[in-house]
C-alpha cells in the first residue's frame, strides 16, 4: 500500500509543479530590409524601418518549451537615392513591398517560465522555426506604383535570358528570434522580441542579377517595364543607358529582413479561470 501511495504522489507532482497553458498576444514594432539596396551606413538604415503589427497564439508544454503560430504584417522598402555612394545613387533603384508572414516557431525559455510562480516572473527566450510569407515588390514611376514581377525587369522569361525564371511571390524563411517576457499580473505578460528572417530568395527587392536587354524588354513588356528595369542616371540627372546585361545586383547572397515586436500577451487559461471565479457563484442549498 505504501508503494502504491508513493507512486501516486510521483505521478501527481509534475501536474502540481506546472500546468500546461495557452497564450495569446498582440504586438507592435518595426521591420527593416537587408539586401542589394541596403544603405552603406548602418545607422542610415533606420530610415527604412516601417511599422509592424502581429498576433500570435502559443501553447506551453512545460517551463522550458512552447510552440507558437503567428501572423505579422509590415512593409519593407529601400531606395538608392538615400545611399552615400554616388555609384549606387546612379543606379537609382527603389522598391517597397507589403509583407504578410505566417510563422510556426518553437520557443525555448532560457529561464524557466511559469506565470504562477510569483517569486520569479521574468524570462529570456529564443525561438526558431519556419515562416511562409507573401511579398510583392513595387516601384514608383511618374507618381504611380507598379508591381515589378510582371514587368520582368531582369529579363525573366525572355528569349535573351533563358536561364532567368520569374520568381514566386510566396516564399519561405527561417526566423531566428531572441526575446524577453515579464508576467506583470495573473494571466498578463509584456514581451519584446527581435530577430532576422533568413529567406531563400534574392528578389525581395526585385533586384538580383543583370539588367535586361532593353530593346527586347521594351518590345515585349512595354515602356513601363523598360523604364523601371534600368533607371541609371548621370550626375546631372539626365537618363543614361549602359550596355545591356551588366550586373545590377549580387546573386550570390539571399535577402534578409529583420522584425521586432513588443506588446501584451494573455495566459488564456488563467484569464478564463479568473473570470469564472469572479463572475460565477456556486448555488446555495
Amino acid at each position: 500500500m505504501k508503494l502504491a501511495f508513493y507512486f501516486l504522489i510521483v505521478l501527481w507532482m509534475p501536474v502540481k509543479v506546472f500546468s500546461q497553458f495557452s497564450e495569446i498576444g498582440v504586438g507592435l514594432g518595426g521591420a527593416v530590409y537587408y539586401g542589394d539596396l541596403t544603405l552603406d551606413k548602418a545607422e542610415d538604415n533606420f530610415k527604412l524601418v516601417r511599422p509592424n503589427i502581429g498576433v500570435f497564439a502559443s501553447h506551453h508544454f512545460n517551463e522550458r518549451f512552447a510552440i507558437q503560430v503567428g501572423i505579422q504584417n509590415f512593409t519593407l522598402t529601400a531606395d538608392d537615392a538615400l545611399n552615400t555612394r554616388q555609384s549606387v545613387r546612379t543606379r537609382n533603384l527603389s522598391f517597397r513591398s507589403n509583407i504578410w508572414e505566417l510563422a510556426l516557431k518553437g520557443e525555448f525559455y532560457l529561464i524557466q517560465f511559469d506565470p504562477n510562480r510569483n517569486y520569479f516572473p521574468f524570462t529570456l527566450y529564443a525561438a526558431s522555426g519556419v515562416s511562409v510569407f507573401y511579398h510583392n515588390p513595387k516601384a514608383n514611376f511618374a507618381g504611380q506604383y507598379y508591381a515589378l514581377r510582371p514587368l520582368s525587369t531582369e529579363g525573366q522569361g525572355l528569349p535573351s535570358t533563358p536561364d532567368s525564371k520569374p520568381y514566386s511571390l510566396v516564399q519561405v524563411a527561417i526566423p531566428v528570434i531572441g526575446g524577453l517576457k515579464y508576467n506583470i499580473s495573473q494571466g498578463i505578460n509584456i514581451f519584446i522580441e527581435f530577430g532576422p528572417r533568413f529567406t531563400f530568395t534574392d528578389y525581395l527587392d526585385d533586384v538580383s542579377r543583370k539588367y535586361a536587354v532593353g530593346s527586347e524588354l521594351r518590345n515585349i513588356k512595354g515602356d513601363i517595364a523598360f523604364y523601371l528595369s534600368d533607371r541609371r542616371l548621370t550626375v546631372d540627372g539626365e537618363e543614361k543607358k549602359y550596355p545591356d546585361l551588366q550586373y545590377r545586383g549580387n546573386p550570390k547572397s539571399k535577402d534578409i529582413y529583420f522584425v521586432g515586436l513588443a506588446g501584451l500577451s494573455f495566459n488564456f487559461d488563467d484569464v478564463l479561470s479568473g473570470l469564472f471565479e469572479r463572475n460565477v457563484k456556486c448555488p446555495k442549498f
